[in-house]
């Protein structure tokens, strides 16, 4: 009977070797055998990291431990009916079917606790670099990470375009947002308590952000975040999360719009319902004025596949003509050839609300998104610009 156990024991093992995959089931029936002395530990180790990632392509050194081949694609249509009270102003109505994003990379492990990850874009708007990046892991509780990425402010922005739960990200998370650059980072986490803190390139090129010069320019970012989910029922999570990204001597228009930004928000989550609520604000370069937003995003789950959202955002302004209009895809009607005639595209005020439905066929790796979007810029108390926007999108990554 003995004999008989070993050898079912050791069939099951052998097939999920053939597999190359498992599931928890599988981590536990290994643990099995280990403890039941038909395999050894090491062996069992072995089965598992062949569980992770597959490898797509075989590395040509040894110490190269992992690569696997990352992409997503986005698709997405827009359609968008704009009105104006100024008179004289465009506001014909725009649509389009699109490619809204199309990149490809690869991401592993190499040498000693070596990670990177490696991001082009490759459509629309031509090849470009999105992220390259080396992440040391060999200090407990911190990683240290070079190279191209983006700098975070506010909820949105560190949230990845496939795991965002509206068709796009509110324009008070556009309206602030970074962008990428070169620059070193590192990021920890003490228990509940995480931090990330990193100097980058303020003038977004390959410029030297060490130079001594008078026009070099460094970018500061710094977010940290309390989860307190371990303190809270089963069925509840939350957390509380700050950021702020600090530039220094910063007189180029073609580098970052804010010349220091800030963002506080909090997230929680009551089984099938959840909010997040993001307030922001900063200074901007070229105009010296002061912009706050305000982004408040509930959803709920109808079942594990359907998914309700809304959002409510605003932008204001301490001076006139300091907000445009989004730019995708209000930003492409006829409204924005007003720019030349008229300032129906610019104000002091921005608010839109969000009506939308996810549909997760296979969570956040293939998903079908639509929304409708009513926004509004007023300058002075006055209507410059009203819009109906609605989208449609199929986001799938692998």
């Amino acid at each position: 009977m003995k004999n008989k156990t070993k050898i079912l024991g050791i069939i099951a093992a052998g097939a999920m070797i053939g597999a190359g995959s498992a599931a928890a089931a599988d981590a536990q029936l290994l643990d099995t055998l280990v403890a039941n002395g038909f395999i050894t530990q090491t062996q069992a180790d072995s089965m598992k990291g062949s569980t992770k990632d597959p490898v797509y392509v075989t590395p040509k050194r040894s110490d190269t431990k992992k690569l696997v081949i990352r992409g997503r694609a986005q698709w997405q249509f827009g359609y968008v009916s704009p009105d104006s009270d100024v008179e004289g102003a465009p506001t014909n109505d725009y649509s389009t079917f699109e490619i809204r994003r199309l990149r490809i990379g690869t991401q592993g492990s190499l040498y000693q606790n070596m990670k990177f990850d490696f991001r082009m874009n490759v459509l629309p708007e031509g090849a470009d670099l999105d992220t390259a990046k080396l992440v040391y892991t060999g200090i407990d509780g911190m990683n240290i990470g070079f190279g191209k990425t983006k700098q975070v402010i506010g909820m949105e922005e560190a949230t990845s375009s496939t795991d965002i739960i509206t068709v796009e990200r509110s324009y008070a998370a556009n309206f602030f947002a970074a962008g990428k650059s070169v620059g070193l980072w590192a990021d920890g986490e003490a228990g509940p308590i995480g931090l990330v803190l990193g100097a980058f390139n303020g003038e977004n090129t390959n410029d030297n952000p060490l130079d001594s010069d008078d026009d070099s320019h460094f970018a500061y970012n710094f977010r940290a975040g309390f989860d307190a989910s371990d303190y809270l029922p089963d069925d509840v999570s939350a957390g509380v999360f700050f950021d702020t990204v600090q530039n220094h001597d910063n007189d180029s228009d073609e580098a970052y719009q804010f010349q220091d930004s800030y963002s506080i928000g909090a997230e929680v989550e009551v089984g099938a319902f959840g909010i997040m609520g993001n307030f922001l604000w900063g200074t901007l370069t070229e105009e010296d004025a002061d912009v706050t937003g305000l982004v408040v995003m509930p959803w709920f789950y109808v079942t594990p596949k359907l998914q309700i959202v809304g959002r409510f955002d605003y932008l204001d302004s301490n001076t006139s003509d300091t907000i445009g209009v989004q730019s995708r895809y209000l930003g492409r009607a006829a409204i924005d050839d007003a720019k030349g005639d008229s300032d129906a595209d610019e104000g002091d005020y921005w608010t839109s609300w969000y009506l939308g439905a996810n549909y997760y066929i296979s969570g956040n790796n293939l998903k079908v998104m639509g929304g409708v979007e009513y926004s509004t810029l007023e300058d002075d108390g006055a209507d410059q610009v009203e819009a109906v926007t609605v989208y449609g999108a199929l986001r799938m990554r692998f």
